[in-house]
């Protein structure tokens, strides 16, 4: 697949990310974190601006993404978009399947939405972390889940 070329937009806030992400690692309290965030005139990285920012390391379309994560279209779309701000748990769950996310990507993607982290204690949560981690896709996962009588992503 050829990588396509980054949008001005989108390249910008990747460099932004990365800047920032070099001077978070300096700093030793917590505490100093939204004082740095305001001198670069940062507001945090909204779940659209990330979904977009992994389309583009992973040289994905949208269509990809959302056909992975057997969202509807319009729906996964308003995610992607920035006009649906808070979705459920497993339906970002089933966007990182789409996204062909790992696990601390999915994370970031839960706690940008306002949820949970993955939870390697629970057991529904440890084999959606081991099937992001091997690839595995989200119908594969929902077999597994399934085969175990634990809960299907999206069977909220």
């Amino acid at each position: 697949m050829k990588k396509k070329d980054l949008t001005p937009a989108r390249e910008a806030l990747v460099k932004k990310t990365r800047e920032l992400d070099e001077k978070l690692k300096k700093i030793t309290d917590p505490k100093d974190v939204p004082g740095a965030l305001a001198e670069e005139g940062q507001r945090g990285v909204t779940l659209s601006e990330y979904i977009n920012v992994l389309l583009d390391q992973k040289n994905m379309t949208a269509a990809q993404a959302i056909a992975g994560s057997n969202l509807s279209a319009g729906y996964a779309n308003n995610i992607i978009n920035g006009s649906r701000e808070k979705p459920s748990r497993d339906k970002v769950i089933a966007l990182s399947f789409g996204l062909k996310a790992t696990p601390e990507e999915a994370d970031r993607l839960l706690k940008l939405a306002g949820h949970s982290p993955l939870y390697s204690r629970s057991s529904r949560d440890g084999i959606i972390l081991v099937c992001l981690r091997e690839g595995k896709s989200l119908m594969r996962c929902e077999e597994i889940l399934d085969e175990f009588r634990l809960g299907l992503i999206g069977a909220e």
